[in-house]
C-alpha cells in the first residue's frame, strides 16, 4: 500500500493544524517553494537530510513549519499516520452541566463491509448490589 494512502490528506493536515492539534508526526508534507508542490517525507528523511536542526529554524511542535533557513523548502504539515490520529482521541467526552452530563465513550470497529469506522456512544454506569456496571 502506498504510504499516502496510511497518512493524512495534505488538506486534513492543514485543516487540523488550523484547529490547533499539536504538530508532532512521523511524516510530512513538505512543500518545494519553487513549484509549490508539497510531497511526503519520513520525519528521519527530513532530519538527516534536508532539515539539519529543526529548532535552529523555528521548529516549536505546535504549528505548521516554515524552513525559511534552507534555500528551496517551504512550508510542512504533519501527515498523521491512522494510530497518531487514534493516540489523539479521547477515550472518553463528557457533554452538559456536572448535574446532566453525558458521557461517551469511544468505540472503534469494522462493519459488515470491513470498513473502519470510529464514533462515541453514550456511556452510563447502573449500580447494582453496590456494584458499577457500564451499559
Amino acid at each position: 500500500m502506498k504510504l499516502e494512502k496510511q497518512v493524512c490528506s495534505l488538506e486534513l493536515a492543514k485543516k487540523l493544524k488550523e484547529a490547533g492539534v499539536k504538530q508532532r508526526g512521523c511524516f510530512t508534507w513538505v512543500q518545494d517553494s519553487d513549484t509549490e508542490k508539497y510531497k511526503l517525507e519520513s520525519f528521519s528523511t527530513q532530519f538527516h537530510g534536508a532539515v539539519h536542526n529543526y529548532y535552529a529554524m523555528g521548529y516549536d511542535g505546535s504549528d505548521g513549519i516554515t524552513r525559511k533557513a534552507q534555500k528551496g523548502a517551504g512550508k510542512m504539515f504533519p501527515a498523521f499516520t491512522v494510530a497518531e490520529l487514534g493516540e489523539l482521541l479521547p477515550a472518553f467526552i463528557g457533554i452538559g452541566e456536572k448535574k446532566n452530563k453525558k458521557k461517551f465513550k469511544l468505540y472503534i470497529a469494522k462493519n459488515e463491509n470491513d470498513e473502519w469506522f470510529i464514533e462515541y456512544q453514550e456511556w452510563s454506569l447502573k449500580v447494582i448490589d453496590n456494584y458499577e456496571y457500564a451499559y
